[in-house]
């Protein structure tokens, strides 16, 4: 915690509305230069933020945190299955424009 300063009250009172979703505290951190969240009781690390404090900040906890999971983790699935339907696909004009250039050369 030496390379940590703790926020207790900031211009836009960011660290007062992060510590109204849990039991979390607001630190800095002088090595990384960014500012992080933490467990107030353990000190573990939930989540590290931005440069500065501000809506962004407090929008990242609260999506991240655990009554969220099941909504972020069907995003990831959304995502991936995106991300293989587009793989088949170029797969797909890939292997059509091989047959293509075959049949040119033939």
């Amino acid at each position: 915690m030496d390379n940590m300063i703790e926020i207790v009250s900031d211009v836009f009172d960011i660290a007062c509305w992060i510590r109204s979703l849990g039991s979390y505290k607001v630190v800095y951190n002088l090595d990384k230069r960014v500012f992080q969240v933490r467990d107030a009781y353990s000190n573990a690390l939930c989540v590290t933020l931005y440069d500065r404090l501000d809506y962004r900040s407090v929008y990242t906890v609260y999506s991240t945190m655990r009554q969220h999971a099941d909504e972020i983790f069907a995003l990831v699935e959304r995502h991936n299955a995106q991300l293989d339907r587009q793989a088949e696909y170029n797969a797909q004009v890939r292997y059509e424009q091989t047959l293509e250039n075959i049949r040119r050369m033939i």
